[in-house]
C-alpha cells in the first residue's frame, strides 16, 4: 500500500509534476529511511519540465546508500544520467561532461550483469531506445559495435516475445535498420523476431518501467 501510495506514475493520474515535487518533499520526514521514496523522487525531479537532474543524482545516490544492490536504484541511476547527456546533445548539440558515455555504460552492465537478469528486459528496452534517440539527436546511426552487441543480444532471445512494449521497440529498431541501411548489422532484429509478426501492428503505446 505504502508504494502505491507514492508511486509517481499513479500519482500523475491525479497531481501535476510540480505539485507531486512538493508533495514528496512534505514527505521527506517520514520517508526517509526508504530507498523506495527516494528513487520516486529523483524520478520525479528528472521528469520536471525544467529537469533537475543534480536533484535527481543526489536522490538516488541516497537510495543507493539504503539498498545498494538494488536493480532499481542502479537503473534510475544510469537512467538519468542518460537523459541528462541526451538533453545536453539536444540543447546544444554536445555532452561536455560525458553524461550520456557514464550513463550507456552502466546500462550495457547491468544489461550482462548475471544478478539482474530477472531484469534484463527492462535493461535491454532502456539500452536501445536510448542509442536510437542519441542517434536522432546527433543525425548519426549506430556504431559496427553497438550493432553488434545489440544483434548478439536479440539473436540470443527466445523466438516468442510477449511484451508488447518490447516489440514495439524491436518494430522501431528494425524500420530505422531498413531507413540506415543496417540490415546486415542488425539481421537478428530483421529475421528472427519478425517471421511471425506483422509489420502494419500499432503495439500499444508506452513502456511500464520498475519504478
Amino acid at each position: 500500500m505504502f508504494y502505491k501510495a507514492i508511486n509517481l506514475k499513479a500519482l500523475l493520474k491525479h497531481l501535476n509534476k510540480a505539485e507531486i515535487k512538493i508533495l514528496y518533499t512534505s514527505l521527506e520526514k517520514y520517508c526517509e529511511q526508504y530507498s523506495y521514496y527516494w528513487v520516486q523522487r529523483g524520478i520525479c525531479a528528472q521528469c520536471q519540465d525544467k529537469p533537475e537532474f543534480e536533484n535527481a543524482d543526489r536522490f538516488l545516490r541516497l537510495a543507493r546508500e539504503i539498498r545498494p544492490y538494488s536493480y532499481q536504484v542502479h537503473h534510475a541511476l544510469a537512467k538519468n544520467m542518460i537523459e541528462r547527456g541526451l538533453f545536453d546533445i539536444k540543447k546544444s548539440a554536445e555532452d561536455p561532461n560525458n553524461y550520456f558515455d557514464s550513463g550507456i555504460g552502466e546500462m550495457q552492465e547491468l544489461l550482462y550483469n548475471p544478478n539482474y537478469n530477472r531484469a534484463f528486459d527492462y535493461s535491454l528496452h532502456a539500452y536501445i531506445s536510448s542509442w536510437l534517440k542519441y542517434c536522432e539527436y546527433t543525425h548519426t546511426t549506430l556504431n559496427k559495435d553497438v550493432c553488434l552487441l545489440i544483434n548478439e543480444t536479440i539473436g540470443n532471445l527466445h523466438s516468442t516475445i510477449v511484451d508488447k512494449s518490447l516489440l514495439r521497440l524491436f518494430l522501431e529498431l528494425k524500420r530505422y535498420a531498413q531507413r540506415n541501411h543496417l540490415i546486415k548489422s542488425l539481421n537478428e532484429v530483421c529475421s528472427k523476431h519478425w517471421k511471425s509478426n506483422d509489420d502494419s501492428i500499432d503495439y500499444e503505446k508506452g513502456y511500464t518501467d520498475i519504478y
